[in-house]
């Protein structure tokens, strides 16, 4: 209450999840909004308490939650993960099959680190994300990032056309942006999963990346 003591009359001071102590000596957690006001020529302070120990608890039980789901969802993903490396090393198998069990290995690799990470999603919900951006380089990212996605591309015969900085893929030199990678993946597959799943059959979808001081993405279908 200190603050509250310091600050002049009318201003507003705000504390939040502040621990509480009721008469019978529980603890409950509140929301406090108070102001210094003047009754009959005495200085006091009036507030407004809104508990949020239920709040807390939500919260807390998510994180439980998640962390549950994170555990049973990695047995099998790691299965996912390893049977392909097994079926590349008995050989015998045509460049194609062995690509597509690559990709299959390193997209297992990748949910499982975007699971590892599932907790980041509810940080950033409660603004409490600390953001941490690394140099990728596009050319390669987006590469993979089209993989990912060639059995949507097959199942609906979706022509898939990517340019960075107005060229094609496979013609653009390296180019790199400050990003974090699982994140930046799993937005953009889910954005392409969206435009393909919403495109006619045989149609094209195409993503063109710009960078610059930010970097710019556009779909379109």
């Amino acid at each position: 209450l200190e603050s509250f003591q310091r600050q002049g009359q009318g201003e507003i001071d705000r504390a939040d999840d502040l621990p509480c102590l009721r008469r019978d000596g529980s603890v409950f957690f509140a929301d406090v909004r108070a102001t210094v006001s003047d009754f009959d020529g005495h200085p006091c302070i009036m507030g407004f308490f809104r508990d949020v120990t239920e709040r807390r608890q939500a919260a807390q039980l998510r994180e439980d939650i998640d962390r549950i789901l994170r555990h049973d969802l990695k047995t099998p993903l790691n299965g996912i993960i390893n049977l392909p490396e097994i079926v590349l090393a008995d050989g015998g198998l045509s460049p194609t099959q062995e690509e597509l069990l690559r990709l299959t290995s390193d997209t297992g690799r990748l949910m499982l680190e975007m699971i590892e990470n599932s907790l980041d999603i509810y940080r950033m919900e409660a603004g409490t994300y600390d953001y941490h951006p690394e140099a990728v380089e596009l050319k390669d990212f987006a590469t993979g990032l089209a993989g990912s996605l060639e059995h949507l591309k097959k199942s609906k015969d979706i022509t898939l056309t990517i340019r960075l900085d107005g060229q094609p893929l496979d013609q653009s030199p390296p180019v790199t942006a400050q990003a974090e990678r699982v994140l930046l993946f799993s937005a953009l597959s889910n954005f392409l999963t969206n435009a393909m799943e919403a495109a006619p059959s045989s149609s094209m979808v195409s993503m063109d990346l710009e960078c610059g001081s930010k970097l710019k993405v556009a779909i379109h279908n």
